[in-house]
């Protein structure tokens, strides 16, 4: 598949430490005495530094077995793609400061998803502003996890400084910071407005707006982006525990810098045996209206953890771009490899 071609009409630039859009090229050039940096995994998270790292001036090759494509799926085209405050409906952080430093990326995210959608148009790079409702099987403040999350929602904040911080401290430095969620409400009527079926047994419900990312357009216009930006890709596979290979790799490549962007992948090459897999699974449908009224805003219900099921026990809904729709899900923790299309 041809990756469409992209004119670099935009950068990331660091900002009081926070990486922001910026429209036109980078006014830093890279340069060939700069330093030069391998990556080695092609996905969101591989191409994603490359892009950062480029406009920074820094020279950038990316190493990886496999490219987005609609013949070949990665995992980062069979993301959901909603935009969430952490921790997800689909999952739970158990670990404090993975939690924080997720809120702190995830706020530089929506701030430079929102500017790239006005900046350029959707078609070219799939990112689109929704509307994300999330409902509740009991009042939320009986919820002291989901309480939390829909406070932190409410008072969330970007903030032009670093978001490694302790937790206790988090509410604090929201405080002084600059509005960034868009249309937040608390609203148990969403459920009534949205006819949600009473089998749903839901009672209570939030709303905001949340970046919608229909991936397969967003990867292919992401590796364009970067190769456009004086990006190199290098088709390979590589195995084994970096450590062991690292000088090897950095002079084959010429490089100074070697970044591990393989996700799952770090189980072998960087030797994590915590690393475990989540494995979901989706449906695409036709949003077109002919079947049912087409769907504009993402529903999601997510169930309390101890009523959750073995398929996972939420409910996703959401409308990727302006014809597909997608339906979830479920999730099993340590499951490895695809599922088959005709599993349960």
């Amino acid at each position: 598949m041809v990756a469409p071609t992209v004119t670099p009409q935009i950068h990331l630039a660091e900002e009081g430490g926070v990486l922001v859009l910026r429209e036109g090229p980078s006014p830093i050039p890279v340069k060939e005495t700069q330093s030069k940096v391998l990556i080695i995994g092609g996905g969101v998270t591989g191409l994603t530094n490359a892009w950062a790292l480029l406009d920074a001036g820094y020279a950038v090759t990316v190493v990886s077995d496999q490219w987005a494509s609609f013949e070949n799926r990665i995992t980062s085209q069979i993301a959901g793609a909603l935009w969430e405050w952490p921790p997800a409906v689909c999952g739970r952080h158990t670990d404090i400061i993975s939690l924080n430093l997720s809120k702190g990326w995830c706020m530089t995210s929506y701030d430079v998803l929102e500017k790239l959608q006005k900046i350029l148009p959707a078609e070219a790079h799939g990112v689109r502003m929704r509307t994300a409702n999330f409902f509740f099987d009991r009042p939320i403040e009986e919820n002291e996890e989901e309480y939390s999350k829909m406070r932190e929602i409410a008072a969330a904040k970007v903030c032009r400084a670093s978001f490694i911080w302790p937790a206790d401290l988090w509410t604090d430095l929201i405080s002084i910071c600059a509005n960034q969620i868009q249309g937040f409400e608390h609203d148990p009527t969403l459920v009534k407005k949205h006819e949600i079926s009473r089998t749903a047994a839901v009672v209570d419900a939030y709303k905001h707006i949340s970046p919608v990312i229909d991936t397969d357009v967003y990867m292919l216009w992401l590796r364009a982006l970067v190769g456009a930006k004086g990006g190199k890709f290098v088709t390979r596979h590589i195995s084994g525990d970096l450590l062991e290979h690292e000088d090897e790799l950095l002079e084959e490549y010429e490089a100074d810098i070697l970044i591990n962007c393989t996700g799952l992948g770090a189980y072998d090459l960087a030797q994590d045996k915590t690393v475990h897999p989540l494995r979901g699974a989706l449906i695409r449908i036709v949003n077109d209206g002919s079947r049912f009224p087409v769907v504009k805003e993402a529903l999601i219900v997510a169930y309390d953890q101890d009523k959750r099921d073995e398929d996972g026990g939420i409910v996703f809904i959401v409308p990727r771009n302006d014809r597909v729709l997608i339906l979830g899900g479920e999730y099993r923790t340590g499951e490895r490899g695809r599922a088959r299309p005709d599993a349960r």
